[in-house]
């Protein structure tokens, strides 16, 4: 385990003793990390503000319930995923109506027209249930193959950017993710 690791280690067991220097420390250190992952969702500056406002908050809340199973980053991920979710419901609930979509009628009658562009409650369902069927084999992978594709793809690195953090070649990345999607792929068909 590297020094960064372990020095993250020790502020997460001292922000879930109640050290509030610890969790700022963390919270500041993570900030642009869950912002990367909300822009990447939205595509919109402000929305991806909200949603890291959102997640800190509920970083802080929650920090005496993180269990350490999973690395910090992976159930940061998980409460901004949460989060931008939250965001799109509520979004789905409020739509505005342009009052262009009356229709006035000659009798002076109007019928409102709207058409719902959001996601069925199937469809979310859906969505949730492959998220959770993802996240179950994702946990079952070796702690290597977890910590490439988290690096890669959750943090959004590039293969040079994983191959410097992780201190291995760059070609062993590549070969290394790409096992470890096939092994994600067969897990989440069991």
């Amino acid at each position: 385990m590297n020094q960064s690791a372990i020095n993250q280690d020790i502020l997460i067991d001292r922000a879930r003793n109640g050290d509030q220097d610890a969790l700022d420390i963390l919270l500041r250190d993570h900030r642009q990390l869950a912002f990367k992952y909300a822009l990447h969702w939205t595509h919109d500056l402000d929305d991806a503000a909200d949603i890291v406002s959102e997640t800190l908050i509920r970083v802080q809340r929650g920090i005496t319930s993180y269990s350490g199973q999973g690395s910090f980053s992976t159930w940061l991920h998980r409460i901004t995923s949460n989060c931008f979710l939250t965001m799109k419901r509520k979004e789905r609930m409020r739509k505005e109506t342009s009052l262009n979509v009356l229709k006035v009628e000659d009798d002076g009658e109007s019928e409102l027209r709207i058409e719902d562009k959001g996601l069925s409650p199937f469809d979310v369902a859906a969505t949730n249930d492959e998220l959770q069927t993802l996240l179950r084999a994702f946990r079952r992978l070796p702690r290597h193959q977890e910590e490439l594709l988290r690096t890669h793809f959750l943090e959004m690195r590039s293969y040079r950017e994983t191959a410097r953090l992780l201190g291995i070649p760059i070609g062993t990345v590549k070969s290394s993710i790409f096992r470890a999607r096939c092994k994600l792929a067969r897990l989440t068909l069991h």
